[in-house]
Protein backbone atom coordinates (compact mmCIF):
# COMPACT_ATOMS: atom_id res chain seq x y z
CA UNK A 1 0.00 0.00 0.00
CA UNK A 2 1.29 3.73 -0.91
CA UNK A 3 0.38 7.05 0.14
CA UNK A 4 0.53 10.73 -1.27
CA UNK A 5 -0.30 13.48 0.23
CA UNK A 6 -0.85 16.57 -1.88
CA UNK A 7 -0.89 20.07 -0.12
CA UNK A 8 -0.85 22.91 -1.30
CA UNK A 9 1.35 25.82 -0.25
CA UNK A 10 -0.22 27.81 2.75
CA UNK A 11 -1.82 31.25 2.65
CA UNK A 12 1.33 33.90 0.80
CA UNK A 13 2.03 37.32 1.37
CA UNK A 14 1.21 39.72 -1.45
CA UNK A 15 2.39 42.42 0.58
CA UNK A 16 5.96 43.07 -1.27
CA UNK A 17 5.06 43.85 -4.90
CA UNK A 18 9.15 44.06 -5.81
CA UNK A 19 9.22 40.10 -4.71
CA UNK A 20 9.76 37.90 -7.83
CA UNK A 21 6.79 34.95 -7.29
CA UNK A 22 9.30 32.39 -6.32
CA UNK A 23 10.19 34.85 -3.43
CA UNK A 24 6.61 35.25 -1.59
CA UNK A 25 7.31 34.62 1.88
CA UNK A 26 3.89 33.37 4.44
CA UNK A 27 1.66 35.37 5.70
CA UNK A 28 0.32 34.90 9.08
CA UNK A 29 -2.42 33.09 8.60
CA UNK A 30 -0.67 30.54 6.29
CA UNK A 31 1.65 30.08 8.76
CA UNK A 32 -0.68 29.23 11.46
CA UNK A 33 -3.14 26.98 8.88
CA UNK A 34 0.18 24.87 8.45
CA UNK A 35 0.57 24.74 12.32
CA UNK A 36 -2.96 23.81 12.79
CA UNK A 37 -2.84 21.17 9.16
CA UNK A 38 0.16 19.54 10.34
CA UNK A 39 -1.02 18.85 13.62
CA UNK A 40 -3.96 17.31 12.41
CA UNK A 41 -2.24 14.61 10.27
CA UNK A 42 -0.32 14.09 13.70
CA UNK A 43 -3.25 13.38 15.47
CA UNK A 44 -4.31 11.14 12.70
CA UNK A 45 -0.62 9.22 12.38
CA UNK A 46 -0.51 10.52 9.02
CA UNK A 47 3.13 11.15 8.24
CA UNK A 48 5.57 11.77 5.86
CA UNK A 49 8.49 9.12 4.82
CA UNK A 50 9.69 11.71 2.52
CA UNK A 51 8.86 15.20 1.97
CA UNK A 52 9.04 16.96 -1.67
CA UNK A 53 8.42 20.56 -2.49
CA UNK A 54 8.11 23.30 -4.68
CA UNK A 55 11.52 25.10 -4.66
CA UNK A 56 9.07 28.35 -4.68
CA UNK A 57 9.95 30.10 -0.68
CA UNK A 58 5.71 29.56 0.03
CA UNK A 59 5.58 25.73 -0.55
CA UNK A 60 8.99 25.25 1.13
CA UNK A 61 8.34 27.44 4.25
CA UNK A 62 5.14 25.28 4.13
CA UNK A 63 6.72 22.09 4.09
CA UNK A 64 9.21 23.53 6.62
CA UNK A 65 6.66 24.12 9.12
CA UNK A 66 4.82 20.61 8.33
CA UNK A 67 8.26 18.78 9.38
CA UNK A 68 8.73 20.94 12.36
CA UNK A 69 5.97 19.66 14.09
CA UNK A 70 5.47 16.41 13.02
CA UNK A 71 9.40 15.20 13.91
CA UNK A 72 11.85 16.33 16.56
CA UNK A 73 14.66 15.33 14.46
CA UNK A 74 15.81 16.75 11.38
CA UNK A 75 13.54 15.71 8.03
CA UNK A 76 15.35 16.91 4.91
CA UNK A 77 13.07 17.97 2.39
CA UNK A 78 13.71 17.09 -1.21
CA UNK A 79 13.39 20.73 -3.71
CA UNK A 80 12.11 19.90 -6.77
CA UNK A 81 12.12 22.63 -9.79
CA UNK A 82 9.03 20.38 -11.47
CA UNK A 83 6.66 21.09 -8.49
CA UNK A 84 6.86 24.40 -9.79
CA UNK A 85 4.34 24.54 -12.68
CA UNK A 86 5.06 21.99 -14.25
CA UNK A 87 1.88 20.07 -14.93
CA UNK A 88 1.11 16.92 -13.47
CA UNK A 89 3.10 14.59 -15.82
CA UNK A 90 6.76 15.63 -14.13
CA UNK A 91 4.68 15.24 -10.55
CA UNK A 92 3.29 11.84 -11.93
CA UNK A 93 6.97 11.01 -12.93
CA UNK A 94 8.36 12.09 -9.94
CA UNK A 95 6.17 9.85 -7.72
CA UNK A 96 7.57 6.35 -9.98
CA UNK A 97 10.90 7.39 -9.00
CA UNK A 98 10.29 7.18 -5.37
CA UNK A 99 12.33 4.82 -3.36
CA UNK A 100 9.91 1.41 -2.98
CA UNK A 101 10.85 0.71 0.54
CA UNK A 102 9.38 4.65 1.95
CA UNK A 103 4.87 3.99 1.70
CA UNK A 104 3.87 7.80 2.02
CA UNK A 105 5.11 10.87 0.04
CA UNK A 106 3.90 14.64 1.08
CA UNK A 107 4.05 16.78 -2.03
CA UNK A 108 3.68 20.36 -1.55
CA UNK A 109 2.96 22.31 -4.39
CA UNK A 110 0.93 24.97 -6.35
CA UNK A 111 -2.59 25.53 -7.89
CA UNK A 112 -3.99 24.64 -10.61
CA UNK A 113 -1.47 21.56 -10.61
CA UNK A 114 -1.26 19.88 -7.34
CA UNK A 115 -5.51 20.13 -7.93
CA UNK A 116 -4.72 18.35 -11.25
CA UNK A 117 -2.79 15.79 -9.73
CA UNK A 118 -5.47 15.20 -7.48
CA UNK A 119 -7.96 14.71 -10.01
CA UNK A 120 -5.62 12.52 -12.29
CA UNK A 121 -4.19 10.44 -9.73
CA UNK A 122 -7.70 10.28 -7.91
CA UNK A 123 -10.47 10.55 -10.56
CA UNK A 124 -12.06 12.59 -8.32
CA UNK A 125 -12.66 16.42 -9.52
CA UNK A 126 -12.34 19.44 -7.00
CA UNK A 127 -13.58 22.97 -7.87
CA UNK A 128 -11.75 24.60 -5.05
CA UNK A 129 -8.26 23.73 -3.99
CA UNK A 130 -7.68 26.16 -1.34
CA UNK A 131 -4.09 27.19 0.28
CA UNK A 132 -3.22 24.56 2.70
CA UNK A 133 -5.26 22.16 1.71
CA UNK A 134 -4.47 18.61 1.86
CA UNK A 135 -5.55 15.24 0.19
CA UNK A 136 -4.36 11.39 1.11
CA UNK A 137 -4.37 9.43 -1.70
CA UNK A 138 -4.49 5.99 -1.26
CA UNK A 139 -2.84 3.46 -3.49
CA UNK A 140 -3.13 -0.31 -3.76
CA UNK A 141 0.30 -1.02 -4.96
CA UNK A 142 4.04 -2.16 -3.85
CA UNK A 143 6.07 -0.01 -6.50
CA UNK A 144 5.89 3.01 -7.27
CA UNK A 145 6.46 3.20 -10.70
CA UNK A 146 2.94 1.07 -10.66
CA UNK A 147 1.05 3.60 -10.17
CA UNK A 148 -1.55 4.65 -12.91
CA UNK A 149 -3.84 7.82 -13.49
CA UNK A 150 -7.43 7.45 -11.77
CA UNK A 151 -5.92 4.89 -9.79
CA UNK A 152 -6.33 5.89 -6.47
CA UNK A 153 -8.82 6.26 -3.32
CA UNK A 154 -8.99 9.38 -1.98
CA UNK A 155 -9.06 9.20 1.78
CA UNK A 156 -8.92 12.67 2.86
CA UNK A 157 -9.55 16.03 1.33
CA UNK A 158 -9.37 19.15 4.31
CA UNK A 159 -9.69 22.32 3.78
CA UNK A 160 -8.07 25.01 6.76
CA UNK A 161 -11.68 27.19 5.80
CA UNK A 162 -13.77 23.74 6.86
CA UNK A 163 -11.52 23.01 10.10
CA UNK A 164 -12.91 23.64 13.52
CA UNK A 165 -10.35 26.00 14.46
CA UNK A 166 -10.80 27.97 11.82
CA UNK A 167 -12.11 31.44 13.29
CA UNK A 168 -14.57 32.43 10.73
CA UNK A 169 -13.71 35.60 8.77
CA UNK A 170 -15.28 39.26 10.19
CA UNK A 171 -17.49 40.77 8.37
CA UNK A 172 -16.87 44.57 7.60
Amino acid sequence: MKHVVLIRHAKSSWSNPDLEDRERPLKKRGIVDARHMSKHLLDLNLLPDIVISSPAQRALQTAQIFVEQMFELPFVIQQEESLYFEGVLPSINLIKQVDNHLNTIFMFGHMPDIAALFTELSSEFVLEYPTCTVAHIQFEIENWGNIQPQSGKKMLLLCPKKMPWREPKKQD
